[in-house]
Parts: structure tokens; C-alpha cells; sequence
């Protein structure tokens, strides 16, 4: 028996059409959704979808490039947080802030990218601070300053 595989497994990658024992097929791949019987259809309907899925990988490294272009200048991010007499945060800079703060000062869309904080940030003051985004990891300069009662977040 024929069957296109459909999910990934030590069998093949999705796509593949190969040959199993019809018991296999039937009792096993198919019913749970491994694999679908070889046709026309089938292999249209795979096809269109690897098409999707290689799609979606090419938007994601188009608006990782366009990220990381906007990053190559040497940006200043300024951030605003509450701290005590002395410097020290009261909280440090969180992930969601630092995004926003990319996204409002620089134009910097990570809704599709992964992006991490590697630096924590408990002082004010001007911080060359380490992030990831997709793995890449960059550097970039973050100004804190004291958050006064007439600013907001």
C-alpha cells in the first residue's frame, strides 16, 4: 500500500510517498493521522500545503531581515522606570517593555519573531544591553531614566 506521509516521523518527511504493509497503513498511519493513501488529491493537497508552510518561512525571514536592518544603526532606545534614590529599579525592564519600546522608537515588527531578553536591566543609566531575535544576537543601548509622576508607560 502507498500512503503520503503527512506529519514528521522516522518514516519520512511530509511528503514523502512510500510503501507499508496495508495493516500498517490502515491500522496505524491513517487513523492516526500520520499518513493519508496515495492519490491525485493527496499529493495536491500536500503539496499545498508544504507550499504554505515555505510561505510563511520566507515572510518570517523578510520581517527578520527588515528587523535586524532597522538595528544595524546605532540605536538609542530611551525607557522610562521607576527607581529608589540610589539607581536601582524597582522592577527590572521587562521583555513586553523592551518590545514596545523597539516597536515605537525604532519601527521594529516582531510579531512573528522570537525575541529575547539577555540582559537584565536594574539600573538607570545608559546600558549596552544583549538581545536574541530568531537566535541572532545583537547589542543595542538602552537609556533608563527615572519615570516622573507626569510621565506614563
Amino acid at each position: 500500500m502507498k500512503i503520503i506521509i503527512t506529519n514528521k516521523s522516522n518514516l519520512g518527511k511530509i511528503g514523502d510517498i512510500i510503501d507499508v504493509k496495508s495493516g500498517f497503513g490502515n491500522n496505524y498511519l491513517i487513523k492516526n493521522g500520520l499518513a493519508v493513501k496515495d492519490s491525485v488529491i493527496a499529493r495536491q493537497q500536500i503539496k499545498a500545503v508544504l507550499a504554505g508552510k515555505k510561505k510563511v518561512k520566507v515572510d518570517k525571514n523578510l520581517e527578520l531581515n527588515k528587523a535586524i536592518g532597522k538595528l544595524k544603526k546605532k540605536a538609542v532606545l530611551n525607557m522610562h522606570a521607576n527607581a529608589n534614590e540610589i539607581g536601582h529599579l524597582y522592577a527590572a525592564i521587562s521583555l513586553d517593555d523592551f518590545i514596545m519600546a523597539l516597536k515605537d522608537q525604532l519601527g521594529v515588527i516582531t510579531t512573528n519573531l522570537d525575541v529575547k531578553l539577555l540582559t537584565v536591566i536594574k539600573e538607570l543609566g545608559k546600558i549596552e544591553a544583549e538581545f536574541s531575535i530568531n537566535n541572532i544576537i545583537k547589542k543595542i543601548t538602552i537609556n533608563i531614566k527615572q519615570l516622573n509622576d507626569s510621565q506614563t508607560d
